[in-house]
């Protein structure tokens, strides 16, 4: 069999001693490499969830303030993400236009404008 590398450390020969099929050179180095990973993933969803948080304020704010239409850019500058949405309620393809879905909220873009409504 020949030399077989770290999947966590390629310069990290595998010693003969660990089962045939090991990928990791030593059970720290499987531990770093899985905890590496899932420190990337977990930041990832982290964004996510702060995009979805974040267009879920500014959307109930709006409305308790009796604001139900605002220009996408005023969105922008809140830090609305017109591509976090929780889903997609309905598809006007004659005018192009789609329902979004946050939780209990929905919006329509309309050209420049975003209109909000409790669903």
């Amino acid at each position: 069999m020949g030399i077989r590398y770290c999947m966590n450390n390629p310069d990290h020969p595998i010693p003969d001693s660990i089962r045939a099929d090991a990928v990791f050179c030593s059970q720290k180095c499987g531990w770093q490499y899985r905890n590496r990973k899932k420190a990337t993933e977990t930041k990832e969803f982290q964004k996510i969830e702060r995009d979805l948080y974040t267009n879920y304020r500014i959307i109930k704010d709006m409305l308790q303030k009796d604001i139900s239409e605002i220009s996408k850019d005023t969105a922008i500058v809140l830090g609305f993400n017109l591509s976090c949405h929780t889903g997609i309620l309905g598809i006007d393809k004659l005018k192009g236009i789609a329902e979004f879905k946050l939780f209990d909220f929905s919006y329509i873009i309309i050209g420049d404008r975003i209109k909000f409504k409790k669903t």
